[in-house]
């Protein structure tokens, strides 16, 4: 973004990659006050600079101050896959009746899903067998009603376990 002084109608943006020895026209005739483009680096070079030009008046530019770095693009890759249990999360919460439990299994295998008032009894209870590794969501159905308060909810699989908190309302 710049500033257009009174007079100027339209600028050209140009970019150069040797310190503002040579110069390349990246828009020519821009009205606006900004403009935007993707950045292609070459191989060789990863530092530019960028300056705006008068169109009329091609003596009188604006240049940045400082070369900036052009770095090449990353991928990112998004996995499900967790090195160890990760209990997300659990809702409603507060909840009544049923209760959706989101968590990831480091490794395929069985799993255990468990809902502990804070007495340490089980008051609800689903183990499901030969998950895979990754991401899951589950529901957590308790059969009967539950009095009102503070209660865990808690996955297991192997040696490890997770638990949060959850409430139980009227």
């Amino acid at each position: 973004m710049w500033n257009r002084a009174t007079g100027v109608l339209a600028v050209d943006v140009q970019l150069s990659y040797n310190d503002g020895a040579d110069w390349q026209t990246l828009a020519a005739n821009v009205h606006d006050t900004t403009f935007t483009w993707t950045v292609t680096p070459r191989v060789a070079d990863h530092t530019a600079r960028v300056r705006v030009v008068d169109r009329n008046r091609p003596q009188f530019s604006a240049v940045n101050d400082s070369a900036f770095t052009i770095e090449p693009p990353i991928e990112l890759a998004v996995s499900d896959q967790v090195s160890r249990l990760t209990l997300h999360g659990a809702w409603p919460n507060p909840m009544r009746g049923a209760l959706t439990v989101s968590f990831a299994l480091p490794r395929a295998g069985d799993a255990q899903l468990e809902l502990i008032d804070l007495a340490g009894r089980r008051v609800a209870q689903r183990i499901d067998r030969g998950l895979a590794a990754g991401a899951h969501r589950l529901t957590l159905a308790p059969g009967r009603a539950l009095r009102p308060g503070l209660y865990l909810v808690r996955v297991a699989q192997g040696g490890e376990a997770r638990s949060l908190k959850v409430a139980v309302i009227e």
